[in-house]
């Protein structure tokens, strides 16, 4: 569709097969989103995440909420495998953000978007 919303799907990169899912957008930075299917280290999960401009595009400020049924273990734990997960879809993410803050302004400000420019 083009605009970033619950129900935006994002094909992660390598992989046909596994789209990350935005749940929820809660402008103008909280997104929660759902990996249904394991992507290489990544179990499914579901994340909410605090997203902030930053001079090198866009990063994850902070993890409000990791969920998997089987925990997200391993190595740099939760915040690492969201981050992973989350950069890995950033570019695919950025088309979409870009398209929703141009089309309605209250999502985000012009420094958000010069910042998501460099993604």
């Amino acid at each position: 569709s083009g605009e970033l919303a619950a129900g935006s799907k994002v094909r992660l990169d390598g992989t046909a097969a596994v789209e990350l899912e935005v749940l929820e957008i809660e402008p103008p930075n909280t997104l929660t989103y759902r990996l249904p299917a394991a992507y290489g280290e990544l179990p499914p999960h579901t994340g909410t995440l605090w997203v902030k401009p930053s001079l090198t595009g866009a990063e994850i400020d902070w993890i409000i909420k990791l969920d998997s049924e089987r925990g997200l273990l391993g190595l740099g734990g939760p915040k690492r495998a969201a981050e992973s997960a989350m950069k890995r879809a950033l570019r695919a993410l950025k088309s979409l953000v870009e398209s929703e803050s141009y089309r309605r302004p209250e999502v985000g400000g012009g420094e958000r978007r010069r910042a998501w420019d460099d993604v």
